[in-house]
């Protein structure tokens, strides 16, 4: 390994230092103690934007691309989030991805409420009642049931006595839609 440490000292990379030495790579990479920290994960961002103007491509400074994303919610009635913002970043000839707008966005505080972090709303109140004699509380409950003889479904309302549990009435309806 301090083989290894001197030949990336020296600036050659790990796949080919560890050809070289009959090491795996892979080991080497993960279980790295020397004095020197391991760089991030990834490439680096790009400083820089293309941009299309006709039959020219030149290059453009992320912070202009950044003062045309603050100018476009700056107008009245304009809610725009990332993907709205690339559209409109094309029309004058930019040639920039939505991932990388929005992450120009999030780096420059340009993002709008996100819609996926809302919590979840209840559907159904829960609610315990106390019961403490008949006919105080019913329940109603729908079923939809096969009619075998007819080759039909049908609705079965039951309509029920919380205290006692005893079934008050019923209804029976077959005039929904019949299935083919």
């Amino acid at each position: 390994m301090k083989m290894a440490s001197e030949y990336m000292d020296r600036g050659m990379r790990i796949g080919h230092m560890a050809g070289i030495l009959h090491i795996p790579g892979c080991s080497f990479c993960r279980n790295y103690s020397g004095e020197r920290p391991m760089s991030g994960r990834g490439r680096v961002y790009s400083s820089f934007t293309l941009m299309k103007d006709g039959n020219e491509t030149t290059t453009v400074d992320n912070s202009i691309i950044v003062d045309e994303m603050e100018y476009l919610p700056s107008r009245e009635f304009a809610c725009y989030g990332y993907k709205k913002t690339a559209k409109h970043l094309d029309r004058p000839g930019y040639i920039i991805n939505r991932r990388k707008v929005r992450r120009l966005m999030a780096e420059n505080d340009l993002l709008n409420h996100s819609y996926n972090r809302r919590k979840p709303v209840t559907r159904v109140v829960q609610s315990i009642v106390r019961v403490t004699k008949p006919d105080q509380v019913w329940e109603f409950d729908i079923r939809y049931v096969r009619v075998h003889g007819e080759s039909r479904n049908a609705y079965l309302l039951a309509m029920v006595d919380c205290h006692s549990g005893r079934l008050l009435a019923t209804a029976l309806d077959t005039t929904a839609q019949e299935t083919t």
